[in-house]
């Protein structure tokens, strides 16, 4: 939801020092492992500021809170692994977005929608980005399973149970009907994906 926007915005702002700035920060983002951004989060979050928990799904006395305060209490629990979890994918995708944007403005029919007469705006919105949405979908699809699967490393650090977590387990434990489910749910993800 992040990425469309930005990616719009560095296609429209074009070669800025505004849009260089955002696009070194996001090549930054892209590099910085999200193990690593874990611990930093943590430290900062829990340690310094002590805004957020540092690990777990919930908190103590979990059971014994109403319902709104539980979910406030899930919510505020996956502020970090959802953040240390998408940030790359921030980075990516936004990128992704103004090079195919890039090459899309170049071609004849956005010069021609330019010299009908219609506004930047719309030339970028409904012109350019419509066709740079059918590489984005296909992307898009072809994470799916990654979004489900989750990083092993990241749901050991916030002690999330995750299913690849729970895929790893099943590997130690050798319990292979845990192992060909979930293969199989990744599998099938991966096919509707494509």
């Amino acid at each position: 939801m992040l990425s469309i926007p930005i990616g719009l915005w560095s296609t429209a702002a074009g070669g800025g020092v505004a849009e260089r700035t955002v696009s070194t920060l996001l090549y930054m983002l892209y590099s910085l492992p999200a193990f690593v951004a874990a611990l930093y989060l943590q430290l900062l979050f829990y340690v310094k500021l002590k805004w957020l928990p540092l690990y777990g799904m919930t908190s103590d006395g979990f059971a014994q809170m109403s319902t709104g305060q539980q979910a406030w209490d899930i919510f505020v629990h996956a502020i970090l692994p959802v953040t240390c979890f998408t940030y790359g994918s921030l980075a990516y995708y936004s990128r992704f977005i103004r090079a195919n944007m890039q090459e899309t403005i170049r071609q004849d029919y956005i010069r021609t929608a330019r010299a009908k007469g219609l506004g930047p705006k719309t030339v970028l919105w409904k012109h350019a980005f419509r066709n740079t949405l059918i590489p984005l979908v296909t992307l898009i699809g072809l994470t799916l399973p990654g979004l489900l699967s989750g990083a092993v490393i990241l749901e050991q650090i916030f002690v999330w149970p995750g299913m690849g977590r729970l895929y790893f387990e099943a590997i130690g434990q050798r319990d292979y009907d845990t192992i060909m489910g979930l293969t199989l749910m990744f599998s099938v993800l991966t096919l509707l994906g494509n």
